[in-house]
Order: structure tokens, then sequence, then C-alpha cells
């Protein structure tokens, strides 16, 4: 209980601390802001003194005596200007080359100040410069050199006007800033000499800064600086650096943290005292309370804990006189109870661990995947499933740990192992392939996380191994189906690419029309495509889908069915070939539709197939259309439109096969060929009848009676005969 009082005394000594810490962190952040907003202010201010100063100069070298640099004229000129502003303790001008040609003080003509920084600052194209510390020849009193260049249009400087700005001048402009007790404020030129410093400005005139200020003139903003300065103080520094206006020079603002620190020393000494007394009056009560509310309790506590821990299950906390004495709403009466409550549940949740392992057994011995419990350190198991089991196919009986890796792939069982040797915290999951006595082989998942933590791994392990095998075989046949439709519809893409590319119209509605059809074209084909899973087209729905669609008549009602007649045995195209004879097949439809047979009240298409078996044509299909009834084609066209160049190319290009066009005066006709490889093996051959029975077919008695003298009569035939 004394160590809690003490432990208790600490958050108030740290409180104490932390506050005086905060005040002090607080007072020292608002001393940083104090001295960056004085030595902003003195920068401001500083800054208006060389604006002026520039506004000067440009005034005064505006006077005809300074642009003449006249010696007689420029002394008298001067003489005025220093008797109006007597911050400045000189003027001079010079030559592009340095030298005075212009002052009041005739020992300065002549006198070369081409090895000034002004000057070189405005050699390096600056308007204007600020020069360093400098003793004046004539007056030798400190000053700081500030420089306009005269005639800038000219190359290089073309001269330049300097005015010396009196450092006492400045010195006394710097007592005017509102320093606070133990501050000091400075300006010092680019290489760190000061120029101006308040207080005590004669004793730091010309000196240099210390190095820990000297380093930071040079950095792009204003920060603080700590550290002793030239008078031996320890100071917190605000630099403004020479990066910020004003251009060419630094400004310090120190202030001493001594004097800063003072009330609040006094204050934290206070606050110690206090705790201090409180301390003692804590450790008082304290020794009192401990032995009468607490370790009285305890032992009654710990006594009824060592009994139940030897097996006494009838041990009571509240049965001791000891705690029973007290209030059962105290805390240690509480403590009691609680405990008395926790020896009923651990009895409780010892029967319902025995009735859940029960259940859970039962649950592994039911499901279909694998369960099992294992050490990897002795390598046996220590629990198997029946569905375990069953998935290795090694018997009823449990199986051993080097049998169940014996039964593994032998290109997966070193990687298993290894798996199985180095599971940590998280466990494993892995996908191997186990062999069955069978010869078959099945993909697993095994899938574990440890149940026992060891000093090198777990001491036990409990997994579920389940069946992939069915799993992964659909998931590449769906994969395979996804590739196929990413080939199709790439082909397809490029298809319409090469339409829209290549289709020539007068007209955009022509052309819109063009596109769209040749586009609705490879559209239908493609949904024949899907319908079959890709397995196939039967070419007779490829014919009714292609060119049946594109038999209307002008109103758009479809034509009598006597006017399109389909005749051939069934045929089934494979998928590579569907969608560039539909393509073909559209052309044709699209042809005789404006320009053909189907573009007139009366005329006729006809469209038969087979696949011929001549020794000189060997598992040649061949497609006859024939058109009859149209207007009389005079001559073959004069150039192949693009409808033509599609069908030729499509055939002997990508399909392998020929075309033969005949503009016979009745009509024209066309005999497509196509090699047997893009046929598939054929459900079933059709008779006439069957050829007739079409929806778009009109039976004919003299019809032929085989698809081969069908289209032979087709293209032989005299146009008076169909």
């Amino acid at each position: 209980m004394l160590l809690l009082v003490a432990a208790a005394l600490v958050p108030a000594v740290a409180v104490q601390a932390y506050y005086e810490r905060g005040a002090r962190t607080a007072r020292e952040r608002a001393a940083e802001a104090d001295a960056l907003r004085l030595v902003r202010l003195v920068s401001a201010d500083l800054d208006s003194v060389l604006d002026g100063a520039r506004q000067f100069l440009t005034a005064a070298a505006g006077l005809e005596a300074i642009r003449s640099r006249a010696p007689a004229a420029c002394a008298l000129v001067i003489d005025g200007l220093l008797r109006a502003t007597p911050r400045y303790a000189n003027i001079v001008a010079t030559d592009e080359a340095g030298r005075v040609v212009c002052t009041n003080r005739p020992a300065l003509l002549g006198a070369d100040a081409s090895g000034s920084a002004w000057y070189q600052l405005l050699r390096e194209g600056g308007p204007a410069a600020v020069g360093n510390f400098a003793i004046g020849i004539a007056s030798g009193k400190p000053s700081l050199h500030l420089a306009l260049a005269l005639d800038p249009a000219r190359h290089g400087i073309g001269g330049a006007l300097i005015a010396a700005l009196d450092l006492d001048w400045l010195a006394a402009r710097l007592a005017e800033v509102p320093l606070p007790a133990g501050g000091m404020v400075s300006v010092v030129d680019r290489n760190g000499v000061i120029l101006a410093r308040w207080p005590d400005p004669a004793n730091y005139l010309g000196r240099v800064l210390p190095d820990p200020v000297l380093r930071q003139i040079t950095a792009p903003e204003p920060r603080i600086v700590r550290g002793a300065q030239l008078d031996g103080v320890e100071r917190m520094v605000a630099v403004a650096p020479l990066g910020i206006p004003p251009e060419g020079l630094a400004v310090t603002v120190g202030l001493d943290p001594r004097i800063m620190e003072a009330p609040l020393n006094a204050a934290n000494r206070r606050g110690l005292l206090v705790i201090l007394g409180g301390g003692v009056l804590a450790f008082g009560l304290a020794l009192f309370a401990s032995r009468r509310f607490i370790e009285r309790p305890v032992q009654a506590l710990v006594a009824t804990m060592e009994r139940w821990r030897a097996g006494d299950a009838a041990a009571r906390a509240l049965a001791d006189p000891r705690l029973s004495r007290d209030s059962p709403h105290s805390e240690f009466g509480r403590i009691a109870a609680a405990f008395d409550a926790a020896v009923a549940a651990v009895a409780a949740r010892e029967a319902a661990l025995r009735d859940s392992e029960s259940r859970l057994r039962q649950i592994a011995e039911a499901v279909e995947d694998g369960l099992y419990v294992s050490q990897p350190a002795a390598r046996r198991f220590g629990y198997q499933s029946p569905g375990f089991r069953r998935l290795f196919r090694l018997g009823p009986q449990a199986i051993g740990f080097e049998a169940w890796l014996a039964a593994i792939h032998p290109a997966d069982r070193d990687r298993v192992a290894a798996a199985v040797a180095a599971a940590g915290a998280e466990g494993y999951a892995l996908d191997y392939r186990v062999l069955r006595p069978d010869g078959s082989e099945r993909l697993l998942r095994d899938r574990c996380v440890p149940l026992e933590p060891g000093v090198t791994g777990p001491l036990r392990l409990a997994g579920v191994v389940s069946d992939l095998t069915e799993e992964r075989a659909a998931a590449e046949r769906q994969a395979l189906l996804a590739r196929e439709v990413d080939h199709r519809a790439k082909n397809l893409l490029a298809v319409v690419q090469s339409i829209l590319r290549l289709t020539i119209a007068a007209q955009q509605e022509d052309y819109a029309a063009a596109v769209s059809g040749r586009v609705m074209a490879l559209a239908r084909a493609h949904g024949l495509l899907a319908d079959a899973d890709w397995s196939g087209v039967d070419l007779r729905a490829l014919l009714e889908e292609e060119v049946a669609g594109r038999a209307r008549r002008h109103d758009g009602e479809s034509l009598p069915p006597d006017r399109l007649v389909l005749a051939g045995p069934a045929l089934r195209l494979k998928p590579d070939a569907v969608q560039p004879l539909g393509l073909v097949l559209h052309e044709l439809a699209t042809n005789a539709r404006h320009f053909g047979a189907l573009s007139s009240a009366t005329g006729r298409v006809g469209v038969a197939w087979c696949q011929d078996a001549a020794a000189d044509e060997d598992g040649l299909l061949t497609l006859v259309w024939s058109e009859t009834g149209g207007p009389p084609v005079a001559r073959p066209p004069d150039r192949r439109g693009f409808g033509l160049r599609i069908i030729q190319a499509t055939l002997e290009a990508q399909l392998g096969g020929g075309v033969r066009f005949e503009w016979r005066p009745d009509g024209m006709r066309c005999a497509l060929t196509l090699g047997a490889e893009w046929l598939l093996p054929p459900l079933g051959e059709t008779n006439d009848n069957d050829a007739a029975g079409s929806p778009a077919a009109t039976p004919h008695a003299a019809e032929p009676t085989t698809p081969r003298a069908l289209v032979e009569t087709t293209i032989a035939a005299e146009p008076e005969a169909r």
C-alpha cells in the first residue's frame, strides 16, 4: 500500500513536471515567436530604409550635374544632398571602370572602387546593390555603401551612384526597436560583420558574428539559433538571413532565456513543496488502511484458493469469517463472490467441453472434407476423420505420417514436407496432388492452423483437406471458353475495322447502311455460334439467317416463299468458317436486293449446295447462287465493287476456296467452293423432301434427286429452264 501511495505521488510529480515543461515550452515558443516577429519587424524597417535609399539615388541620378559628371557641378549638388540627408556620410559617382568621377571631396577624384562588393554585383547585371562594411577614405567613418547603376541600357554598368549610409545613424534607428529586458538586435553584412547593434553599439561595430549564428545567415528562411554570443551570454537568437528582404543584409534579434524563465522557476518550487507535504500525509493514512482493509481479506482469499487448488471442490471464499464479516458489497466481498462463481462455472464448462468434443467428433465424421490434428515434430497424427482417410483411399484405419507423405505426388512431396516443417504462427495453406492406390490422381487443398505453440514451432496443427479436382477442371473449361470467346471477339473487331476502313460510298446514308449491314451480318453469324456453344453452325441455318433476312420487299414485308429456294444436304460448318461465309452470303444477298433478282417483283434466287466427292475435287463444298427474273444483265460490271472484293478475298485468301461469276442476260450466277477442312462431321443427310420442306424452299417436280445433280443442273441450266 505504501508503494501504491508512492506510485500515486509519481503522477503528481509527473503532472507538475509536465505542466512545468508545457509552460516552459509554451514560454519558449512564445519567445521564439516574439524573436521572429521582432526580426521581421527590423527587416521590414531596414528594407524600407534601403528602398528609400534606392529612391533617393534614383532621384539624384536624374540631376543634370550627376548625369554630366562635371566635377564642379557635382560637388555643389552633392554638398546640397548631404546637408539635406544627414543619414548619408558621403555620396560619389563612378564611371563604368569603377573610378570616382563625381564627389564633393577632391581627394577622392580618380579613386578606384572596382574592388568593392557593390561594383561586382552591378557588373553581374543588378540595377542596384548593397555593399559590405567599410570605413570611409575621406570621412573615416564606418559606413554601408548603397549603389545604383547609371545608364543600365549601355553595355556593362555604365557607371554608378553610391551613397555611404552612416552606421551611427543606423544604430540609433535600432535603438527604437521595442526589445525586452536582456534583448539585443544587430544588422550584419553578407560576410557576417556587424554593421550596427543595440545596445552597446560601439563595442560590437565591425566584429564578426559567432559561428552558430554566422552559419545561419545564408539559410533559406528565418530561424532560431541558441548559443553563447559575443558578450558571453547564452541567448535565443532569431536570424533573418540574406535571402529575404533586405537583400544583401542579415538581421539578428537575441533574447536572454534566464530572464524569461525566472517566473516559471519560482512557480515550480512552490508546486514541489505542496506535493511533498501531501505525500507525507498520504503515507501515514496508507499505513493504517492497508493493514485493516487489505491484508486481512487477502489472506482469507489466498487460503481459500490454496484449498481449491489442493482438490477441495467445496472450498468457498465467503465461508471464511475474515471475509463474511465485511460487507458483501465491498471490493473484497465482490472478489470473493466472483471467485465462488468462477469455481462453479469451471465445473459447468468442463462438462460442456466434454459434450462439445463429442459433438465435434460426430460432425467431423459426417463431412466430406478431411479433418486432422497432427504433431509435426513427432511426425504423427493425433486425429484423422473418416473423410480424411476417404480422400487418400488408404483404408478405413488411421494412416501414419510417413504413409500420408508417400501418398502425395512425388513432384509435390518435398514442398509439402518443407511447409509442414516450417509451419509458424500462421499455419499454412497448400495445394498438392495425391496418387491413390488405383492409380488415379486428385488435387487437394490442405489448410491448417496451429493449436499449440512451441519454442521452435507449433506442437500441434489442426487442418482441413478438400478435394479441388472437379473445381479445377471446371475452372479450366471456363478459362478455355473465355479464351475462345476472346479470340472470336478480336477477329470480329479486326473484320469490322477493315469494313469501316474499306467501305466506300458517295453519301453518308449509303455508307452507314453498307457498314451497318456488314456488321449486322457478322453479328448474326456470331449469334448462331453463341447459340451453338461455338461448336459449329448448320449451313442451312446460316443461309436462312443471312439470305432470307435480306430477302425483303421495299415495304419491309417478307417476299412470297417461291422467291427463294434453298436445297442441299445437312452440313455443319466449323466455327472459324461461319463468320467469313456469312459475310460472303450477306454481300450476295445485298447485291441481289439492290441490283439483282430481288430488286424486281418477279425475280428469284436459288441456292444449292453439295459436298463433291469427285476425284478431281475431293471433299470440296460447292455452293451455287443463281438469280433469275431480275433486271437484264447486259455485260459484266465495269469495275469490281467492295462487296465483290470481299467475296473473292474471303473465299480465296481466308477460306482457301474459289469463286466463279457468270454474268448471264437473265441474271448473275456464282459458284463458290471451299475445302472440306471447314466442315464438321455431318449429323445426318437430308433427302429432297427435307430440302423442300424448308420454310424458304418451294417444291418443284423437276428438282434433281441428289444434291450433286442439283448443283450441276443449277449451273448448266438455261434461263428458260429456271
